[in-house]
């Protein structure tokens, strides 16, 4: 069985457990990884822990951050 996967980059909304997390980007790492990274934290989910996704709506550009650290 194939399963769908979002377009590399192509910003998402993720669902992991009970939580929604939007605005993160499908990644390929060095240990030839997939996972999901965003601007907005540090943060990483593998692709594992994520059960559904759909690609996110535009998000206007006053809610979107710069920086992932402060």
């Amino acid at each position: 069985m194939h399963i769908e996967q979002p377009i590399w980059y192509k910003n998402v909304e993720l669902k992991v457990g009970d939580k929604v997390e939007k605005h993160w980007h499908r990644l390929y790492g060095d240990d030839d990884e997939i996972y999901y990274g965003s601007l907005e934290t540090d943060r990483i989910i593998y692709e594992d822990d994520v059960s559904h996704w759909k690609y996110l709506e535009h998000k206007p550009k006053d809610e979107i951050k710069y920086h992932i650290y402060d």
